[in-house]
């Protein structure tokens, strides 16, 4: 598949719901592969932060275990894993979203809705932009291929 992008949101809704900053002009939506993995990145439409995700095929060892627990899931990402789906019958995705303490959203912050709390993480909270959630979701494959050669390695 070659790479696709899109702008979802406009320019002036994104001005104006999220302020100014480098996601006025990154797209919302992103596909591509990485080592023939299926992987996209989203932009969150109501806060306007990026969630990145990988396909996983159905023989998987992750999806095979039957579990289906982000929990089990080792990966090197810097995210919790949060989001495990079933696309009708076919393949599975889990995903991320980069929408921690300490990652910028662009909606909260530009509309004052950090909680009172958080405040104090407001100053050091930083976007995670393309690029970033890209190289997350590259690390993700890594750890999902290594995963599945590891499990053909121990059933030989």
């Amino acid at each position: 598949m070659a790479r696709r992008v899109s702008h979802v949101l406009d320019t002036d809704y994104k001005l104006e719901n999220y302020g100014y900053g480098e996601w006025v002009e990154e797209p919302d939506l992103i596909l591509f592969n990485y080592k023939q993995i299926k992987c996209r990145i989203v932009r969150d439409i109501n806060f306007g932060f990026l969630g990145g995700y990988i396909q996983i095929p159905k023989d998987h060892p992750w999806i095979l275990t039957g579990k289906y627990n982000l929990n089990f899931i080792d990966s090197r990402i810097d995210y919790k894993l949060k989001y495990l789906e079933k696309e009708e019958d076919k393949e599975f995705w889990i995903g991320f979203y980069c929408d921690s303490d300490y990652d910028y959203k662009p909606k909260s912050e530009y509309k004052g809705l950090i909680y009172k709390n958080l405040i104090k993480n407001a100053n050091i909270s930083t976007y995670k932009n393309i690029k970033y959630v890209e190289r997350q979701c590259e690390v993700l494959v890594n750890d999902m291929l290594k995963n599945c050669k590891e499990s053909q390695l121990i059933a030989t």
